[in-house]
């Protein structure tokens, strides 16, 4: 909530500045025009102002508009990343916002249940499923609330099932481990295992059988190395980047060995 809220805070201001800046610029230059177009006019600076300010807001409309990617021609190119500092900084630094207040209003006692639950969970598990084990709580609050969260990972393209990432999993069971008051749930029959992968056979680290077909080679391959991608738990100590990292590199050998020996039998 802090990061979110110092975030948004120097997004905003330092916007808010150099849109100021912008605002002044323009006023200037439009003031030195209108002065030597109409030196004697009482109107120059309202003018001035209003002009500025319609400038300002198409500046601002076009920021919101244009895509940053736009090389069609580089001197306009180059004005708008310019001139656009100020609008982008604003627009940046709203969603952080967003997010500071959904930190602020989160559920602490149930997220904390819900953690605890799916860290016994080495499978997706449903929101049908979770509805059952928690009804009294909205899935759509207590999705957006999770999404806060590094580690945990909801499946595309419904985002109906959600998983936490391996590193993030073990974590929580030393954590719930440690606590007197805590039971650690019972992981699932189907789930796979989260020892050591080097203690694992190629199919056991990608949880299939040693018959699986190559399509659900691929599948599983893709489910699990979402879960523990090195990139989703940079923040976190370093035992968990290099758990992490240990399972990312085991989970593309046995993809490798796997999809090489499932290509050779459909071969033969």
């Amino acid at each position: 909530m802090r990061s979110a809220a110092l975030y948004a805070a120097a997004t905003l201001i330092g916007g808010a500045f150099v849109l100021w800046l912008t605002f002044f610029f323009i006023f200037v230059t439009v003031k030195v025009f209108l002065l030597g177009a109409f030196p004697l006019s009482p109107f120059v600076t309202a003018g001035s102002a209003l002009l500025a300010l319609v400038v300002t807001g198409f500046i601002f409309a076009d920021a919101v508009r244009a895509r940053r990617d736009d090389m069609s021609s580089l001197l306009s190119w180059f004005l708008r990343e310019y001139i656009s500092i100020g609008p982008r900084l604003l627009l940046e630094g709203w969603p952080y916002v967003r997010r500071a207040r959904r930190f602020v209003r989160l559920d602490l006692e149930t997220c904390a249940n819900v953690l605890a639950f799916l860290a016994g969970q080495g499978v997706p598990t449903s929101r049908d499923e979770m509805r059952r084990h928690f009804p009294e709580v909205q899935w759509s609050t207590l999705s957006d609330d999770l999404r806060l969260l590094a580690g945990v990972i909801f499946f595309r393209p419904d985002n109906l099932r959600v998983i936490l990432a391996t590193p993030l999993r073990l974590e929580l069971r030393a954590l719930l481990a440690q606590s007197q008051s805590a039971e650690i749930p019972d992981p699932q029959p189907q789930a796979v295992p989260i020892e050591a992968p080097h203690k694992l056979s190629p199919a056991e680290i990608l949880g299939i059988l040693p018959a699986a077909t190559l399509a659900e080679i691929k599948t599983a391959y893709r489910t699990r190395i979402k879960e523990c991608h090195p990139d989703l738990f940079a923040s976190m100590d370093e035992r968990s980047r290099s758990l992490a990292e240990e399972w990312t590199k085991s989970l593309n050998a046995a993809y490798e060995f796997l999809t090489t020996k499932a290509r050779g039998q459909s071969q033969t």
